[in-house]
């Protein structure tokens, strides 16, 4: 995969949105990384800081992201429809080598 946190031996985690109408997920993998998506499939435009979704923004780089879409000082502004593809190198503590994700916290 481009994004070698896609890769098909990673694992994949679904985040506790504070918005219902956001999707988040990570997909890690032990020797590349973490993938995020957040995703806004509600009809009004949605804020997230993405410390709320375990995600640190100095951490992240944004590697994709709609038009519909906004970063800026760890908070994303999602218009319906809007999304936003994060990754990082780092690891997050408390996973084991199979499911290691980032230290995105």
């Amino acid at each position: 995969a481009a994004i070698g946190a896609l890769h098909a031996s990673g694992h994949q985690e679904v985040l506790r949105s504070p918005n219902r109408s956001v999707l988040c997920f990570t997909r890690s993998h032990p020797a590349h990384g973490t993938f995020t998506m957040v995703a806004n499939f509600g009809q009004a435009t949605a804020v997230v800081r993405l410390a709320d979704v375990g995600v640190a923004a100095a951490a992240s780089a944004v590697v994709r992201r709609s038009a519909r879409a906004s970063v800026a000082q760890g908070v994303l502004q999602l218009a319906p429809l809007g999304y936003v593809w994060l990754t990082s190198a780092e690891r997050r503590a408390g996973h084991g080598a199979a499911g290691q994700r980032s230290s995105l916290s």
